[in-house]
């Protein structure tokens, strides 16, 4: 396989409905998701939402250095614990039998 993951990135144009088709299309063929965030951007945190609405995985905003990033990082830690979502951290290696 060239390729295993798609990198979602909702902050760089096009809509939360394609972002949504874009990780339902990378599932289907067996990829993982990644949910990417935009350096320099504010300590708002709808990516850690859907991040977790549609089971990426994985969210990549950087290192906790920085509040815009510290405030991602600490929402998806909320939304695990609140017992809605199972374990958020995962990442499988694609299976190679599985073909789209």
């Amino acid at each position: 396989h060239a390729c295993n993951a798609g990198l979602l990135k909702s902050t760089q144009g096009g809509t939360i409905t394609e972002v949504i088709g874009a990780a339902r299309a990378a599932k289907e063929v067996g990829w993982n998701t990644i949910m990417s965030g935009r350096s320099g951007e504010s300590e708002e945190v709808t990516l850690s939402h859907l991040a977790t609405g549609l089971d990426t995985g994985q969210i990549k905003v950087g290192s906790v250095t920085r509040s815009e990033r510290t405030c991602k990082w600490n929402e998806v830690l909320r939304i695990q614990e609140t017992g809605n979502l199972k374990n958020f951290w995962h990442f499988q290696i694609p299976s190679a039998s599985h073909k789209p």
